[in-house]
Order: C-alpha cells, then structure tokens, then sequence
C-alpha cells in the first residue's frame, strides 16, 4: 500500500493539474495491483 504521504502528494499532483481522471485511473490501478497481490 502506498503511504498518507504518497497519496497527499497525488492529491497535490492533482490539484495542480486540475486532471483528476488521469489520477483516478492511476489510484485505480494502485489498487489492482494491491487486490491482487493479496490473494
């Protein structure tokens, strides 16, 4: 799992850019990854 850290950095990220489907897409995947490396 990524830290608070990371993701209030993305957050910022996002923020800046004003592209929030571009990093919803990223957590997305983030999270994939995470579901399946816990089965």
């Amino acid at each position: 799992m990524y830290s608070n850290g990371e993701s209030a950095k993305m957050e910022q990220a996002l923020n800046e850019r004003g592209n929030r489907y571009a990093v919803f897409q990223k957590i997305r995947q983030i999270w994939r990854r995470n579901l399946c490396s816990l089965e």
